[in-house]
């Protein structure tokens, strides 16, 4: 499937890398090794969505929250789109596509995990690309919309941008 909001995309990945402006200006000098620490960050935001989905928690009889696992989601999204600007190659959201995976929720969760890790030694375009699809499958085998998302990762980059511009961020 192609993404159908294609123009939404784009507007989320400029915003992006206007907030990431922003926080290479105000952190760049203080913090080392910015690229492994989102790298790291990604994978724990990875893991805190995941924990949202509860998928692997055979043990809990309580479902999962859809709003909580939609921020999660977007926090996912958000650190990730960051990686493009490292590579400084924008991406080309109209050639994007994923489909339904035919794999289950936690084979997916692993093919993810496994595919960020190989960001801590390697950045390329076939790489983001193909970790952005497993990211869009993931989403749409949780049946988590494409406009679901988008709303959700708008909200979390207002959040952001709030904090950045607050001193104690």
């Amino acid at each position: 499937m192609q993404l159908e909001y294609t123009s939404k995309w784009e507007e989320i990945y400029k915003y992006n890398r206007y907030l990431d402006e922003i926080f290479i200006a105000k952190y760049q000098s203080v913090e080392k090794d910015l690229y492994a620490k989102n790298c790291i960050e990604f994978l724990v935001e990875i893991g805190e969505f995941i924990n949202e989905t509860r998928c692997f928690k055979y043990w809990s009889i309580k479902k999962p929250n859809k709003e909580l696992m939609l921020e999660e989601y977007a926090d996912c999204i958000t650190i990730f789109l960051s990686f493009y600007g490292y590579l400084k190659q924008d991406p080309n959201f109209t050639k994007i596509t994923y489909t339904n995976s035919n794999l289950n929720i936690l084979s997916q969760i692993n093919n993810l995990y496994e595919e960020a890790t190989k960001l801590l030694n390697s950045l390329d375009l076939p790489l983001l690309n193909h970790i952005f699809k497993l990211l869009l499958e993931l989403a749409n085998s949780l049946n988590l919309s494409e406009i679901e998302v988008i709303d959700a990762v708008n909200k979390k980059q207002l959040k952001v941008k709030e904090r950045l511009e607050d001193e104690l961020y």
